[in-house]
């Protein structure tokens, strides 16, 4: 009844209208409630009714009609019920509405009713929804890859592209914008052969509703030519009453699926589905969005899916929930696509058979804009629905909270809600109520008074939405208690460099989790924890600066982060689409995808494979002995077609790494599988050839560090064991390790190939070995293990068991006997940096444990790569370097390396024994001599990814270090130039050690040698190259600790007079990493011999 009427009644003095109160909960209050024990996450508030003026049959006539969240009603009575009851919650912000009605009255509107706000949070001690620790495995949780393409190969092989049908509606949501960003980009993903890998089309089901048929986002999917399909199903009246109503779509579910084909359904049956079946139909997968109100609407979708003979079927859950599982969780769905592990937990562990596909939601991933931080002013903002679950209620609250403490300071403090829902005017009219002033309010506005401001934006489009994030708000606020599957309105905050705040629920955790340096996550879960954390971040601007700043590259995939981008999104569901519909292949399989494409497979069913390769045909050779292998399968075919893998792939003559998802870069990672299979119960120089190569291509293919060390590694190992100590090592000869291949030509001839240019020793086979050195290599060494041993590192035990018989149980008598041999061989040397002599003319039992570990593998510290970046270039850097290199051919960079790896490669090169080629005054360790470890190798690539003008995709073609210990300060490297296109040289000794300011550094002239000069003599004569350039324009280069000088191999370069302090760890060392190779020189000799 009108209030208006009700007061009219009383005036007349008609007997007063039944009402009710609501005593508890308390108006604006916040409250924990008990857990009501079904496992279902909900929390029973405890509700005090009062009723008023009732009738004396009120309780039999009247009845309490209830509206929570302004969504579903629900009668209680009559009879009235009881005044105290247990209302059922989740976690959240919730408005409750209370009228009373008769029994006979219409429920009507609620402008009359009692209400309620209130925030329903967890008790103290109780646990919320969120990742503790590090994020397990869970079994039946998959995660597809998202940098590149996982069955390129497969794609190639099929005669048409995959087909998927995605279902969801036509409105712009969180869920069709992925559908939309998914239409923008696997359309353009192509095979090898240039095809489309993709089709996409959109199946949308027409609502009951006559103007809810279209929507936004179908001229926006059109204008990408992909296709919208619209069906309508509809239930005949004689089925409906058959079925009863309000049981017609279960039943229906329940005939389908009993139903194997369509044509076991009755004619009436398969009519409802038939408009739907003729849109899936010929699918490879079929793609819907399940909300849990449409679970039985859904199954009807997906039995009808199967029976039209969709081959895979995934349902992607719009959220979490309780009680029920996701429409074909069951099994019946291939996966279940969920945008955070934590989702994929939680549903495997409440009982889906399905498996789960992690692919998290993206972003447009623009460039990092530089913000600026406003010392006097910080603006808050919640982004957001305005629904129960989002908790908005909290950072209303809190908003109060931090308003109040700053009303009378200089620091202008405001707030801000962007978003809309059914929670707005009650959320408006608890701001009032807290004395924060409402503008933009629908409900209340006060655009001027006291107060910190609130202000209500209402709903925004979404680029409106990360616009305004960008340019109003500093700190974005994330409320929400209750299980979060992701929250993209995070990310979009932490792209645009804002700082985040949040209590880390659920699916947080793929981005953001407690300690994180680039984000907030409140331990609490309370209006106090919250509070707390706002006013932490207002007081300090620059804590606030660096949250933001250290977000923007994380979300895109920098920094340890994760790549939460559009571009990743869309190739994890390539993947997944391609996972499901390409069978497995083993690894012969796999290298006849690669190598038998298209006429290379034909020629490889003419010709035999040795006739092939004779014409240079690499790909069909590779077609035909990977044909041969299951017949015929022993480790020198393996080596085979790993080495034609390699040589098809072009790789050292195109100078260049692969580019991702081409079948070059596939050839390489599977010629390095077939090397690596090949392994096990093989000879050792068969064993050598095959780790050379497996770590060579890894390495090139670039993507696997870690692995790519770990062949690196063994591949050390078996080039230098420590030898067993005892007198016959003074017969001790090389092995023979030439690992050669063979294949007939098919014309009576045989083709020979040579494994790799990585042999097991660099020293002549079947010869006693001379072991030579110089004096000033042995002092080096024995310096060297003096330092271990003073930093506890001890002898591994297969080096303790090969030493034993020389009685050398310690790191401190290796070093003795290295010093003892070192004053032997220096009282017959000439020059003791210089001259090397065979350990034979001072032959004594006191020099066989150096002659059992001399240029060995005593100790080796490989570092691996690191979650967070190596090099930390920015986009100003980079874009100054690359400015500078092209002006005068080289540029520097101060503090490229992380301090993390700055200190493990300084670490890798001071303590590993890798040091084994002696020149005039400083030592050298090579890229296959101990120095390959997965932060180095990351390091490379990097550089790559930091400077795409200057480094880009070349090739590594070298790695080596420097290590300069000589007496003289002009010992180091003399004026020569290198074959590589591209070298970055980076000094790692710390400048405490530097006697001289910035001595020790490097002369780089502004020439190269002459076309006519030989590589060795460019690189051997420095007389004649300095001659040459003695009149060309110079830069000297001051030494510094981190500093990375990039500059082009072929300039002439020396290292400048260098003055350190003369104890083991202050040597002068140098990293160089060369790339590509020159245009001057068009041979390349695998190992330069200087380098600055």
């Amino acid at each position: 009844m009108p209030k208006q009427f009700r007061a009219a009644l009383l005036l007349l003095g008609a007997a007063a209208r039944p009402y009710i109160k609501i005593a508890e909960p308390l108006q604006d209050a916040v409250v924990y409630g008990e857990d009501d024990g079904t496992g279902q996450n909900i929390r029973g508030v405890r509700l005090v009714l009062h009723y008023y003026d009732l009738p004396d049959d009120g309780y039999d006539r009247l009845r309490v009609v209830t509206r929570v969240d302004r969504g579903y009603t629900n009668t209680l009575g009559p009879p009235l019920p009881d005044s105290t009851l247990t209302l059922s919650s989740r976690l959240g912000t919730h408005f409750l509405e209370i009228v009373l009605r008769d029994r006979d009255e219409p429920d009507g509107d609620f402008g009359d009713a009692a209400t309620v706000t209130y925030d329903l949070v967890p008790a103290p001690g109780d646990a919320i929804l969120r990742e503790a620790g590090e994020v397990k495995d869970v079994e039946g949780v998959i995660r597809p890859r998202g940098d590149e393409l996982s069955h390129a190969a497969c794609l190639d092989r099929r005669e048409r592209p995959i087909r998927v049908v995605l279902a969801g509606q036509l409105q712009l949501g969180g869920q069709s914008m992925l559908a939309l960003e998914q239409a923008r980009r696997l359309p353009l993903i192509k095979t090898w052969s240039g095809r489309r890998a993709f089709s996409l089309d959109f199946a949308f089901a027409i609502p009951p509703q006559p103007n809810r048929t279209t929507g936004p986002l179908e001229p926006l999917l059109k204008a990408l030519d992909v296709p919208v399909h619209k069906f309508y199903t509809q239930i005949p009246g004689h089925l409906v009453r058959e079925w009863g109503r309000g049981n017609t779509t279960n039943r229906l579910s329940s005939i389908l699926a009993a139903a194997r084909h369509l044509d076991d359904l009755a004619e009436d049956v398969r009519g409802i589905i038939q408009p739907f079946v003729d849109v899936v139909k010929g699918a490879d997968i079929f793609s819907f969005t399940n909300h849990e109100n449409h679970r039985h609407d859904d199954r009807t979708m997906v039995e009808a899916a199967r029976l039209a003979g969709v081959p895979h079927i995934l349902c992607e859950p719009s959220n979490l929930w309780w009680g029920s599982l996701p429409t074909g969780a069951d099994g019946t769905a291939s996966a279940l696509v969920v945008p955070s592990h934590f989702a994929g937990r939680f549903w495997r562990e409440r009982g889906a058979l399905t498996q789960a596909a992690v692919v998290p939601p993206g972003f447009e991933a623009g460039p990092i804009l530089r913000q600026e931080t406003n010392v006097s002013r910080v603006r808050f903002g919640f982004v957001g629905r305005l629904a129960p679950q989002k908790s908005p209620g909290l950072f209303i609250r809190a908003a109060a909270a931090v308003g109040a403490a700053y009303r009378h300071t200089p620091l202008d403090v405001s707030f801000a809600v962007l978003g809309d829902g059914p929670l707005r005017e009650p959320l408006e009219r608890l701001a009032h109520r807290l004395g924060l002033r409402v503008t933009g309010g629908r409900y209340v506005s006060e655009e001027r008074g006291p107060g910190t401001e609130m202000h209500f934006a209402g709903w925004l489009e979404p680029s409106d939405v990360r616009a305004a994030v960008r340019e109003s708000l500093d700190v974005v606020v994330h409320s929400n208690v209750l299980e979060e599957t992701f929250c993209m309105c995070n990310v979009e905050a932490m792209a645009e460099g804002k700082a985040v705040v949040t209590f880390g629920v659920g699916g947080v955790s793929e981005y953001l989790r407690r300690g994180d340096a680039h984000g907030i996550v409140v331990d609490t879960p309370s209006v106090a924890g919250l509070t707390e954390a706002l006013l932490r971040v207002a007081e300090d601007s620059e804590w606030r600066r660096r949250l933001g700043a250290e977000a923007a590259p994380r979300v895109r995939g920098l920094h340890g982060g994760q790549d939460l981008s559009f571009d990743r999104m869309a190739v994890q569901y390539a993947n997944l689409y391609s996972g499901l519909v390409c069978p497995a292949r083993d690894l012969n399989q796999r290298a006849q995808d690669v190598a038998c494409v298209g006429v290379d497979g034909e020629k490889a069913d003419d010709e035999n494979p040795g006739a092939l390769l004779r014409r240079d045909e690499y790909w069909a050779a590779a077609c035909g002995v990977a044909r041969l292998l299951p017949s015929n399968d022993n480790p020198q075919m393996r080596q085979l077609l790993a080495l034609l893998l390699g040589e098809a792939t072009r790789i050292d003559r195109e100078n260049v790494t692969p580019l991702l998802n081409t079948r070059e870069r596939e050839a390489l990672l599977v010629a390095a599988a077939v090397a690596e299979s090949g392994l096990p119960n093989t000879t050792l120089d068969r064993r050598g050839a095959l780790t050379a190569l497996a770590a060579q291509y890894l390495t090139k293919a670039q993507g696997a560090v870690d692995q790519a060390a770990t062949h690196w590694e063994a591949l050390f190992k078996l080039r230098r064991p420590v030898l067993n100590c005892s007198g016959s090592l003074w017969s001790y000869a090389v092995p023979d390790t030439a690992a050669l291949v063979f294949m007939e030509d098919g014309s009576g001839g045989v083709l020979q190939m040579g494994a790799t240019g990585l042999k097991l020793s660099n020293l002549i086979p079947d010869r006693p070995s001379d072991f030579e050195a110089t004096p000033g290599k042995l002092r080096h060494a024995a310096a060297q293990f003096a330092h271990l041993a003073s930093t506890g590192v001890e002898l591994a035990p297969s080096v303790v068991d090969a030493l034993a018989p020389c009685s050398v149980t310690s790191l401190d008598e290796l070093a003795s006997s290295y010093a003892d041999a070192a004053e032997r061989l220096s009282a017959i040397s000439q020059d003791d940096e210089t001259d090397a002599r065979s350990l034979r003319e001072v032959a004594s039992d006191a020099v066989l444990p150096v002659l059992a570990t001399l240029d060995r593998g005593v100790h080796l510290y490989m570092p691996r790569s690191m979650d967070s970046e190596a090099v930390l270039i920015d986009e100003q850097t980079a874009a100054k370097a690359t400015a500078d290199f092209e002006r005068i051919n080289l540029c520097v960079i101060d503090g490229a390396l992380s301090d993390h790896a700055l200190t493990h490669l300084r670490k890798q090169l001071v303590e590993s024994t890798v040091w084994y080629d002696a020149k005039r005054g400083h030592l050298g360790a090579y890229l296959e001599d101990g120095i390959a470890s997965g932060l180095l190798l990351q390091v490379v690539e990097e550089f790559g990814a930091k400077l795409p003008d200057i480094v880009g995709p070349k090739r590594l073609v070298q790695a080596w270090g420097y290590k300069y210990h000589g007496q003289e300060a002009d010992m180091g490297i003399r004026p020569h130039a290198d074959e590589g296109a591209v070298t970055v040289n980076c000094w790692l000794t710390p400048d405490r050690y530097n006697l001289r300011q910035g001595s020790g550094g490097l002369r780089i002239y502004n020439a190269s040698v002459p076309d006519t000069m030989p590589f060795l003599q460019a690189n051997r004569d420095f007389r004649a190259v300095r001659k040459h350039v003695e009149h060309a324009d110079r830069v000297d280069v001051d030494h510094r600790q981190n500093r990375c000088v990039v500059f082009r191999s072929a300039l002439v370069h020396e290292t400048l007079p260098f003055y350190f302090e003369r104890s083991y760890d202050a040597y002068r060392i140098n990293l160089s990493l060369m790339y590509g190779v020159s245009d001057w020189r068009s041979a390349y000799q695998s190992s330069p011999d200087a380098s600055a």
